[in-house]
């Protein structure tokens, strides 16, 4: 390679034109932190979750639920008015409530919201 392989093109070649470039919008302003949370916040309140209730449970063999039939009933071990968990995602407990009749529905009436906060 030499140095006129390298030199710029004389004043009368100009060297050929690139794709015509688009105007760019100017960045938006800054967004406040607290308005960018509250927006933030709004739209996760329309996220679909699954709320399980946990009503009890029951330890048996296998030979045991081979022989259930319709109308066997199954102990469980929690007794009527003992609190139930509703967990988020079958995971986390976000609350404590009894179960309650809501026509032919079960329902479960909140008597307690779970806190992780260390009072």
């Amino acid at each position: 390679m030499t140095l006129s392989d390298t030199a710029p093109p004389p004043a009368g070649d100009a060297p050929p034109a690139g794709p015509p470039v688009a105007d760019v919008d100017p960045p938006p302003p800054p967004v406040d932190p607290a308005e960018q949370l509250a927006v933030r916040q709004e739209q996760f309140r329309s996220v679909a979750v699954e709320v399980t209730v946990w009503i009890g449970k029951t330890r048996r063999t296998l030979g045991e639920l081979a022989q259930l039939r319709p109308g066997d009933v199954i102990e469980l071990d929690t007794t009527l008015g003992t609190p139930v968990e509703i967990l988020l995602n079958r995971e986390v407990a976000i609350a404590r409530g009894e179960v309650v009749d809501v026509g032919d529905q079960y329902g479960v009436r909140i008597t307690e919201i779970v806190s992780d906060s260390k009072d």
